[in-house]
């Protein structure tokens, strides 16, 4: 029965990696750039010229990960409450043992339920925790588990069963249903916290997004329909402006981020109030301060400053008498 089990979690395995084969087939072939591989092979996703990752550089993002993941990120997974608190302090104090007796939890429910009966649900939850963990760590955080978070509160849910099951037998009879009450309390009551919480804090975006989405906007009423821009957050960009846009390449040679521009034809240059990856401030900023006379602003925000920039085509030579 067991091997059946095992041959049938595999062969569903196999089966979805069927279904994603064309997806990852188009990609590879109509894309362009060389997308989240050639990013995961980075030391600095922000800072290519730092070059690729080495065992040592691998092995560190790991250890980074099994500390983000198993004490940050779990603690908010079943404390939802806590994310204010987590984000501001970091890992110290009574957070750090909460979130290691939370990820215990966790584990030994899902190893409860592994020995129970293997299924697709714990291959996936796993080759899904183990492609987290090798992720690049500057984007490790609570959004990478969103899709998880029921199998992971499933699996906390059977850890705590466990646990129930040690206590009675080691403590008294009731003592692992005491237990188990008091924490699904507690989980209730952050949870409910936490959504309070979010529906105070979320009426609208933060003053640097409010600029930038508040610019597309701008540009899809003001600019022609054909413009093409460059953008920090692509993506974003084209939902509020529907314009094509393009991200800037990361180099620090300001001559080729001008020729990026004009390869390109790019007609205007999003400079945004950006601060958490730095990335405008480090390659675009040098290029449009080199070459002041190619950029002209046609619309500014203020806190904080967010421009739309028109790029300019160079004057031709004159020719001589």
């Amino acid at each position: 029965a067991l091997r059946k089990r095992y041959r049938l979690a595999l062969t569903a395995g196999l089966a979805i990696l069927l279904l994603l084969l064309p997806w990852a087939v188009r990609n590879a072939t109509g894309g362009e750039g060389g997308g989240y591989l050639e990013q995961f092979v980075l030391r600095n996703a922000y800072n290519p010229e730092l070059g690729t990752i080495t065992i040592a550089d691998l092995f560190h993002r790991i250890l980074a990960n099994l500390k983000t993941y198993g004490i940050f990120v779990s603690a908010q997974v079943i404390f939802p409450s806590l994310s204010p608190q987590l984000a501001s302090q970091g890992f110290t104090g009574a957070f750090i043992l909460l979130g290691l007796v939370i990820t215990a939890v966790i584990l030994a429910g899902f190893i409860h339920q592994v020995r129970r009966s293997l299924t697709l649900l714990e291959i996936y939850t796993a080759l899904f925790l183990g492609v987290c963990l090798l992720w690049p760590e500057m984007w490790s955080g609570l959004r990478f588990v969103v899709p998880i978070i029921p199998l992971l509160l499933f699996y906390f849910l059977s850890g705590l069963r466990v646990v129930n099951r040690l206590l009675e037998d080691h403590v008294f009879r009731r003592a692992g249903q005491l237990a188990a009450a008091v924490v699904l309390i507690l989980v209730l009551f952050s949870s409910a916290r936490g959504m309070a919480g979010a529906a105070e804090r979320f009426h609208r975006y933060p003053a640097q997004w409010e600029n930038y989405f508040t610019a597309a906007r701008w540009c899809r009423q003001n600019t022609d329909q054909g413009s093409i821009f460059v953008a920090r957050k692509p993506s974003l960009f084209y939902l509020h402006a529907r314009r094509q846009v393009l991200n800037y390449p990361y180099t620090s040679d300001t001559s080729r981020m001008i020729t990026f521009l004009a390869e390109e034809n790019v007609d205007y240059v999003i400079l945004d109030g950006f601060n958490w990856t730095g990335t405008t401030r480090r390659y675009l900023v040098p290029a449009i301060e080199a070459h002041r006379d190619r950029f002209q602003p046609v619309y500014r925000l203020e806190d904080p400053d967010t421009w739309v920039l028109r790029l300019l085509t160079p004057a031709a030579p004159q020719g001589g008498p």
